[in-house]
């Protein structure tokens, strides 16, 4: 659980725009077996999206090939607008 609520945590940092913490830890979590995880991760990149969507493009661009589904779809809800 202290790795989700550190995820979530980055919502602070998002609103503040920066990037570099919630990226961090994406990438740390790809391979994490818990599935909360993974949506923890993804909604904290499609928040990232949500304030520049260039950036989610690139992380998106080099990962979302190794990124778990749930993780992915939850990033790409942002473009379902």
């Amino acid at each position: 659980w202290a790795n989700r609520v550190a995820m979530v945590s980055t919502i602070y940092y998002i609103k503040l725009g920066d990037y570099s913490l919630t990226l961090e830890f994406a990438k740390k979590f790809i391979n994490h077996p818990h599935h909360l995880m993974h949506k923890a991760s993804g909604w904290m990149l499609r928040e990232i999206g949500k304030k520049d969507i260039k950036v989610l493009e690139k992380f998106l661009g080099e990962y979302s090939s190794q990124m778990p589904s749930v993780m992915r779809s939850y990033a790409r809800e942002v473009f379902k607008k």
